[in-house]
């Protein structure tokens, strides 16, 4: 049965057609700094609120997914430094794609979230991105992260980083994630993030629906602040 998980800004989770959904395969990209993380930080907190019983999967490829930041969340969002969440939370620090690959078989029903970080940067670093070796190991991961979304129930997230800027029209840029085509093949949504700018209190992030474009806005503004993701 599907389920819906937050992101805490209603204006995103309404570009998103009501959230985060159980049973697909996300793919959340953007330069460095533009929210990723941030925001698989809240999903966390809202997957454990909202499912109880479960657990969240967490697979670091890059080495940013910090604990303390999902207690300070958990703190602001709910009034409740409730350190038990954090009990239901698999962080598996990964540091090449054999490592990515077999931390697959760790996802299982109790699983209402996998947040994979930064896979594709390691398929580019092992065989370069244009390799078709590499191409096709990191096509069969994303294929194997869709099969286990739907049949574990479970939300998929795989965030990524940008590899160039295809189109810039003024303030406003468009960019190229890194090995597209082989983590595109397989998602159900894409979501690129761009950070508009930052102060000491907030950063606001614009969210663009690349895919599946199903009205004619594609385009959510939210904030991060220490409390987490809000509305503008």
């Amino acid at each position: 049965m599907l389920g819906m998980i937050s992101t805490n800004s209603k204006a995103l989770d309404e570009l998103l057609y009501n959230g985060i959904k159980r049973g697909l395969l996300y793919c959340i990209f953007g330069p460095a700094g533009s929210g990723k993380t941030q925001l698989c930080m809240q999903l966390t907190v809202n997957a454990l609120k909202s499912y109880s019983s479960d657990y969240v999967l967490i697979v670091d490829a890059k080495g940013e997914f910090k604990i303390e930041r999902v207690i300070e969340m958990i703190k602001y969002s709910y009034c409740n430094n409730d350190a038990k969440l954090t009990d239901r939370i698999y962080i598996n620090r990964v540091y090449n794609t054999n490592e990515l690959s077999n931390s697959i078989n760790y996802i299982d029903a109790k699983k209402s979230l996998v947040i994979v970080e930064d896979a594709p940067a390691l398929f580019r670093l092992e065989y370069g991105s244009k390799s078709i070796e590499g191409n096709f190991m990191l096509m069969r991961l994303m294929h194997r992260l869709a099969v286990n979304a739907v049949l574990m129930n479970a939300a998929v997230v795989v965030t990524n980083g940008v590899a160039s800027v295809i189109e810039q029209q003024e303030s406003r840029y468009k960019y190229r994630q890194i090995m597209d085509r082989a983590v595109s093949m397989f998602a159900h949504y894409k979501l690129m993030l761009t950070r508009l700018n930052s102060s000491d209190n907030y950063t606001i992030v614009k969210a663009n629906l690349i895919y599946p474009l199903i009205s004619s806005s594609n385009e959510a503004l939210f904030k991060i602040g220490k409390e987490g993701i809000t509305d503008m």
